[in-house]
C-alpha cells in the first residue's frame, strides 16, 4: 500500500512540474511576440522618406550642383538632413538644418567647395540624404533615405 501512496505523490510533483514548465514556455512567446510587436512599432515611428528627384550641374563654372529632394508624408520631426558626397577615393558630408516639411520638395544648391576644396565635379560619383529627427528629446540619424547617381560627362 505504501507503494500506491508513493505513486500519487511523484505522479502530483510531475504533473505540477510540467505545469510550471508549459507556463514558462507560453510566458516565454508570449514576451517575444510583444517585444518584437513594440520594436517594429518604434521603428515604423523612425521611419522617414526623402527621395531624390534629380541631381545636376547648374552653373557653367562647374562648381556648383543641385539636388532636388521631395519628403513622403509622415509625423516625424525632421530636424536636418545630412548630405553625403561620393568620388571614387572619398565621401565628404554636409548637415543643413530642416526646412522641408511632408508632402512638400525642394531644390538644394550647392558648390564642390562646400563638401572640400579639392572635388572637380566631374569626380562626383553619387550623393545620399539621410534625415536626422528629434525623438524624445533627441537627435536621431535614421538610415540613408536615398541615392543618386551622377552621370557627369567630363569635356
Amino acid at each position: 500500500m505504501e507503494k500506491r501512496g508513493l505513486s500519487g505523490v511523484v505522479t502530483a510533483v510531475i504533473l505540477i512540474g510540467l505545469s510550471i514548465a508549459l507556463i514558462g514556455i507560453i510566458w516565454t512567446v508570449i514576451s517575444n511576440l510583444v517585444n518584437t510587436g513594440l520594436s517594429e512599432a518604434e521603428n515604423d515611428l523612425s521611419k522617414l522618406d526623402l527621395n531624390i528627384i534629380d541631381g545636376s550641374i547648374s552653373n557653367s563654372s562647374l562648381t556648383d550642383f543641385t539636388i532636388k529632394i521631395d519628403r513622403g508624408y509622415d509625423e516625424n520631426n525632421l530636424k536636418k538632413i545630412k548630405f553625403i558626397l561620393y568620388t571614387e577615393e572619398n565621401s565628404y558630408e554636409k548637415t543643413i538644418e530642416n526646412n522641408l516639411e511632408a508632402g512638400e520638395g525642394k531644390t538644394y544648391e550647392f558648390t564642390t567647395n562646400e563638401f572640400s576644396e579639392i572635388i572637380n565635379i566631374y569626380n562626383l560619383k553619387e550623393i545620399s540624404v539621410t534625415p536626422i529627427i528629434e525623438k524624445e528629446g533627441k537627435e536621431k540619424t535614421l538610415t540613408i533615405s536615398d541615392t543618386h547617381i551622377f552621370n557627369f560627362l567630363a569635356p
